[in-house]
C-alpha cells in the first residue's frame, strides 16, 4: 500500500466531502452512513 502525505486543506476538504457523501445519497442506511462519518472524523 502507497502512502501520500496530504496537506491540512487536503484534509478539511475531504472531511466535508464524505459527510457531504452521506448526508446526500440516496440509499444509505443509518449505519453505512454512521461508517462514512467515522472515516470522514480521521481528517479533521
Amino acid at each position: 500500500m502507497r502512502t501520500i502525505k496530504l496537506t491540512d486543506n487536503d484534509c478539511t476538504f475531504v472531511h466535508y466531502v464524505l459527510r457531504m457523501y452521506a448526508q446526500q445519497t440516496p440509499g444509505l442506511d443509518q449505519e453505512d452512513k454512521d461508517e462514512i462519518r467515522e472515516v470522514a472524523a480521521k481528517f479533521k
